[in-house]
């Protein structure tokens, strides 16, 4: 509706002065850290100039007033983008209930809660605790805060949105993911899944408390693409350009151009518009932030396969595949997300740190990978 939009608006006009505000802290941290600022990573140093240039802005941010201010009972709002919250947390928006609760979601745009018109609910009786299953046998909260011990840094533009929960919430829309039976091949495939989005979102330099590797989840969306008005295919009729949308990265694995927004809306949504007019929802929640990065893992495009295919082992290369060197293993994965820009060039530093967040990763999960992959 009307509010809707303008709240949108408004917290978009915001954004700007708070990414300068986050920007202008983790180039403090990094400064301290290490004198030498020509150690920082290109996209931190890249993104001083814009810090630099918004000094004297005060940044503030813009949220949505909460719909709940005024009423006793606070309900999620049933329609489908938030369907990955059933059964997890259908109680999400009680806090947000006479304004008693000012964090996520009570706030969020576009909103997620509302008030309910009948009487507070009756809570359905607590069911035995009963086995994991899945990714929620193995992946522990521990594991998590292991993998990314700065993700809720206030340094980070992405701080505390990339969560344990958040996480698992996204993996119930994709049951095979990391979930074959094979615990060994199953950890193999999430350590490479963290392995890239690492790689995405790490802010990590070289001398960075606890090591470079250890700075990921930290942005949840591209800085440096100015207005990015690179990513908006306009020969693309399927997945048409929406006027005053940009399609930068966002989410883990950067999700960007306005044909996989659109092809991810219809997937999530039902509906290709629903993201190609607001791009920007993919940086605002987190569980439907995760699940566009695990929808492009788990989606094929011919001729390329899914990178869960390749790391399941169920894709085979075919002959010319493998007269061009292509193999089952995480060198593929880099291929189908990244492949024009980073294969064929075995010594680019960004390679080499997709596989060393691989490695990582895999070593915290406690399984073992091959070389040649």
């Amino acid at each position: 509706d009307s509010a809707t939009r303008a709240v949108r608006q408004a917290s978009m006009a915001g954004a700007a002065a708070l990414r300068a505000a986050c920007i202008a802290s983790i180039l403090a941290r990094a400064a301290a850290s290490s004198p030498q600022n020509r150690s920082l990573p290109k996209q931190l140093r890249q993104s001083a100039r814009a810090a630099d240039a918004t000094a004297e802005v005060t940044a503030t941010t813009t949220e949505a007033p909460n719909p709940c201010d005024s009423c006793p009972v606070c309900v999620l709002k049933p329609y489908a983008p938030y369907e990955p919250y059933v059964g997890i947390k259908t109680d999400i928006c009680a806090p947000c209930a006479l304004g008693s609760q000012r964090a996520w979601p009570c706030h969020a745009v576009p909103t997620k809660c509302e008030c309910s018109s009948g009487p507070a609910p009756t809570p359905a009786p607590t069911p035995p605790p009963g086995p994991a299953h899945g990714l929620r046998a193995w992946f522990t909260s521990e594991l998590f805060q292991e993998l990314f011990p700065h993700a809720g840094s206030s340094s980070c533009t992405a701080a505390g949105f990339f969560t344990h929960e958040a996480f698992l919430a996204a993996a119930l829309s994709f049951p095979g993911f990391a979930d074959s039976g094979d615990l060994a091949r199953d950890k193999r495939e999430l350590a490479a899944f963290l392995g890239q989005t690492s790689h995405e979102t790490s802010a990590g330099w070289p001398t960075a408390p606890g090591g470079p590797l250890a700075w990921a989840y930290c942005w949840r969306e591209e800085l440096d693409c100015g207005t990015c008005s690179q990513y908006c295919d306009t020969d693309d009729q399927q997945y048409p350009c929406v006027a005053g949308q940009n399609y930068r990265g966002r989410g883990p694995l950067f999700l960007r151009g306005n044909h996989n927004y659109g092809a991810f809306s219809e997937a999530a949504f039902g509906d290709k518009m629903t993201l190609l007019e607001d791009a920007a929802q993919v940086a605002h929640d987190p569980v439907l932030s995760f699940r566009s990065a695990i929808w492009f893992w788990m989606t094929p495009r011919a001729p390329k396969p899914s990178c869960h295919d390749v790391m399941m082992g169920t894709w085979q290369p075919s002959q010319e595949d493998r007269q061009l060197g292509r193999a089952p293993g995480f060198g593929m994965t880099t291929n189908i997300i990244n492949g024009g820009v980073e294969c064929n060039v075995s010594t680019a530093a960004a390679v080499e740190n997709c596989v060393a967040f691989y490695k990582r990763s895999a070593g915290i999960l406690g399984v073992s990978v091959g070389e040649e992959a």
